[in-house]
């Protein structure tokens, strides 16, 4: 899962790194350990039970808004990925045009 992190130096040194998803600030002297720290934190609240919910308020205005709106822990998405998978190994395999391959009729 990937989480937007706002990172920016504070003044007088050091970095501040920010989370709007999880409410979360932490600040360090470098920025890779504000990250790995974001990162902790983040991972132990969701190891006590935090999660992330989509609500879809409203019809989306425009194709764009729906962008990343699945789950993508939903094993229907996994399902769906390896069905598109298997089909280009199945394709890659096959002769240039199959349809070429068919019998004419006697």
């Amino acid at each position: 899962m990937q989480i937007p992190i706002l990172i920016e130096p504070k003044e007088g040194g050091g970095f501040r790194a920010r989370c709007a998803l999880y409410d979360l600030t932490i600040e360090d002297s470098s920025r890779d350990e504000a990250l790995a720290r974001m990162e902790r934190v983040i991972m132990e609240r969701r190891k006590a039970g935090a999660e992330w919910y989509m609500l879809q308020v409203g019809p989306p205005q425009k194709l764009s808004d729906l962008a990343g709106s699945h789950n993508p822990d939903d094993p229907v998405i996994e399902e769906w990925k390896q069905a598109v998978e298997d089909y280009r190994r199945e394709v890659d395999s096959g002769p240039d045009f199959p349809w070429l391959e068919q019998s004419s009729p006697a």
